[in-house]
């Protein structure tokens, strides 16, 4: 469908009809969570050794010059 070819009135219907749509997955209430995720504690405690060691004179790039601060 083209809503370029759509009329007016076919315009307001499409329209009122995608509304009602949205406003059926409004009210389920769902918490999306879009992100890379959120890690456990345990995750988490994995790395307290490593960061231990790290301080701000701390070199974060490998050899080949990737920055591992990012996901690379």
């Amino acid at each position: 469908m083209s809503y370029a070819s759509l009329t007016p009135a076919e315009r307001a219907a499409e329209l009122a009809s995608l509304r009602r749509e949205y406003n059926i997955y409004r009210q389920k209430d769902l918490k999306l969570d879009m992100s890379c995720g959120i890690p456990s504690a345990p995750q988490l405690n994995l790395t307290l050794d490593m960061l231990h060691n790290l301080n701000s004179a701390s070199s974060c790039k490998t050899d080949a010059g990737l920055d591992c601060r990012s996901y690379g």
